[in-house]
């Protein structure tokens, strides 16, 4: 091992609150893993379609030169960013910092990782995995510097060193012109949890493989790349067993742990929610390995064909601790989970072109399981111009039909294709109603007619694509001046501002099913929209420093329509200073502005304090809001200002008001 466990501390006890914590929180992830399987595990989008690289309006044209798409950039070997990202996103000021010892000595070659926060503002939208990542090493002196990164987005950062343990950074969020300077970062020896493993009868089990992970970063059916990414920040560790049984892990972050033990011919031993916080630094725990357990079956098809390559996967429900296990089926259909400690367990299995299945309350060591998976559907078809000439580069995006309602359900699958002859075939759809929706460049989208998939491939939805239309205007201030960077978007006649600002946000399609189309204004305020959806629409402009209009627009297909001067108005302001109680910046906290007003459905809006604590909130109409501050971002949505002076509320009397408000959040533990 390298490394001998100490034995002078006695076994640590987690904290009530926190311990209750870990295990509900697992628990909620086990039972959805368990009732739910594959819910959202279809055909991924592809990282280089718009659908994934956006969250917002799916395309953005910026009239006149874009520069040229920089993204996932390495500032320590690459050169400096310049100008915008691709999308149209300005390139703000430098973040810079520096990593130090518990001695105030500078820590060379700390690596710090910034990750971009995906759909932070709704807790419920569909997020992806890894959002847009930059790293650098610090220097000789300790020193890190982030020259060039998108104004107004969120990374949260994470910092490693191979003697120190790793740890949580600060919330960063780049300033358009202002280099930020961020305090330094500590980093100590973190905690560590030792122990042993033995058998049931007390002797020890040398070459056990010990794994110790954070729970909060705990996923079920992870990629390799995922895993080792996961062992590269520190936060998934293995350790074996020696002679003695004995195993101990060092510079371990700060967080909750979950711990597996596991040993061929062994039922695994697992412990979840091993609090690491606090001035308990040592946690030492026993792992009794007991009798192994296994479950083996087959999976086929509904004609009896095995299944070759299925995901097998079992979760424990009972006893408690959870544990889940995975496995993938041969050539044969066959498969065998090992290694299982006793209990009943929850199974799914997913195969690709099929429907997930599912078995519950399942005892260990059953051996005779059969899974029988029914073949999804799918839909074909051909896109192609009015004259019937082929269209040979498209994309398509599948939408539900639900009963009850006119608006179309978002599944966020998007297929794109090549075909000479204009053929296409959506595949892997469970059953129900559905329309495609089809994006050709020059062409209005166009969804398909309505059609049902049940067992078998429905075909000939075809579709034929018309000329869109295109929008011109122009976006002023209030003094008739021109307004660079305004986002003008499509919407339907029933939009409006809440839906961007809902609890489920850009999650919910629009309600009158008009695809989205987006252009951003030039230095002279100008925007061209193209390949518009025709019919009498509404267009949304925006700026974070004005309201909101709504403009009313008829779009004709193969027409070019002057929406003319768009006047803006000028939005209030709330902006001001987040500090720690007793003194100091809260740099990176986190502010919630939330609309108190009844009628006004679901209104709120997050950002970070940026290094000197400040925030702003611009583009707010006139009403009663709620400021909200708090230090940890991790209970942000169930617990916003926990404590006194760490929210306030705001009365915004008329427009263009500005209001500064104070905030204070306790000081760490």
């Amino acid at each position: 091992m390298g490394e001998h466990p100490m034995h002078t501390k006695q076994k640590g006890q987690a904290e009530l609150p926190m311990l209750l914590l870990g295990l509900l929180v697992l628990a909620a992830v086990a039972a959805v893993f368990v009732l739910a399987p594959g819910d959202t595990l279809g055909p991924a989008t592809s990282p280089n379609t718009p659908a994934a690289q956006e969250e917002g309006p799916r395309e953005i044209v910026d009239v006149g030169d874009t520069p040229e798409r920089t993204e996932d950039r390495t500032p320590s070997n690459e050169r400096e960013l310049t100008g915008s990202v691709g999308d149209g996103r300005p390139l703000g000021a430098a973040i810079v910092g520096s990593v130090i010892d518990t001695q105030g000595n500078p820590v060379p070659d700390a690596q710090v990782h910034l990750t971009e926060s995906l759909a932070v503002q709704n807790p419920f939208a569909p997020q992806s995995t890894k959002g847009t990542r930059y790293s650098i090493t610090s220097d000789a002196d300790g020193r890190y510097r982030f020259p060039r990164l998108p104004v107004g987005v969120e990374f949260s950062m994470w910092v490693t060193h191979k003697q120190h343990a790793p740890r949580e950074g600060f919330p960063v969020r780049a300033l358009a012109k202002e280099e930020q300077v961020l305090q330094p970062i500590v980093l100590d020896e973190g905690y560590r949890i030792e122990g042993f493993v033995r058998d049931e009868a007390g002797n020890p089990l040398q070459g056990a493989i010990i794994t110790v992970r954070l729970a909060q970063v705990l996923n079920f059916m992870e990629s390799d790349d995922q895993l080792m990414e996961e062992r590269n920040l520190g936060r998934l560790r293995e350790v074996e067993a020696d002679a003695n049984g004995a195993f101990v892990f060092n510079y371990l972050a700060e967080g909750i742990y979950q711990l597996e033990a596991r040993l061929a011919d062994f039922g695994t031993g697992v412990e979840n929610a091993i609090t690491c916080m606090g001035e308990d630094k040592i946690q030492i725990r026993e792992m009794v390995l007991g009798t192994e357990h296994r479950m083996a079956g087959i999976v086929r098809d509904e004609e009896g064909n095995p299944i070759p390559d299925a995901m097998v996967a079992a979760a424990r429900t009972r006893p408690r601790p959870i544990y889940q296990e995975e496995g993938v089926t041969d050539e044969g259909g066959s498969f065998e989970l090992r290694g299982l400690p006793a209990g009943s367990y929850g199974i799914s299995v997913i195969a690709e072109g099929y429907a997930s299945a599912r078995m519950s309350h399942v005892q260990s060591n059953r051996t005779d399981l059969e899974f029988v998976m029914r073949r999804k559907a799918g839909v074909s078809g051909r896109v192609a111009k009015p004259d019937g000439t082929p269209i040979t580069t498209y994309s398509l995006e599948l939408f539900r039909v639900n009963q009850g309602t006119a608006q179309y359900g978002a599944t966020n699958r998007i297929v794109p294709v090549q075909s000479d002859d204009g053929t296409y075939l959506f595949p892997d759809l469970d059953r129900g109603s559905y329309v495609v929706l089809v994006r050709a460049q020059d062409y209005s989208p166009t969804y398909s007619s309505g059609f049902y998939v049940e067992r078998d491939l429905v075909t000939d939805v075809n579709i034929t694509l018309e000329t869109g239309g295109i929008l011109r205007g122009r976006v002023l201030d209030p003094e008739s001046n021109p307004l660079a960077g305004a986002i003008v978007t499509l919407r339907g006649r029933d939009y409006n501002a809440w839906h961007q600002h809902s609890l489920f946000g850009a999650s919910i399609s629009d309600p009158n099913n008009v695809p989205t189309a987006s252009a951003r204004t030039n230095s002279k305020g100008e925007f061209e929209l193209r390949d518009a959806y025709p019919g009498d629409h509404q267009l949304e402009v925006k700026h974070n420093n004005y309201l909101t209009l709504y403009v009313g627009v008829f779009v004709q297909a193969d027409r070019v329509s002057q929406v003319g001067d768009v006047i803006m108005r000028r939005g209030s302001s709330i902006e001001g200073l987040v500090t720690v109680r007793g003194g100091g910046a809260a740099a990176g906290a986190s502010i919630y502005l939330t609309l108190k007003d009844e009628n006004a459905g679901f209104f709120n809006k997050k950002i970070i304090a940026d290094a000197r604590g400040r925030y702003r909130f611009d583009g707010l109409r006139p009403g009663t809001y709620e400021v909200a501050a708090i230090r940890e971002d991790a209970n942000a949505f169930f617990f916003p200002g926990a404590s006194p002076g760490s929210s306030q509320d705001v009365l915004i009397q008329r427009e263009a008001e500005a209001r500064e408000v104070k905030l204070i959040v306790p000081a760490e533990e």
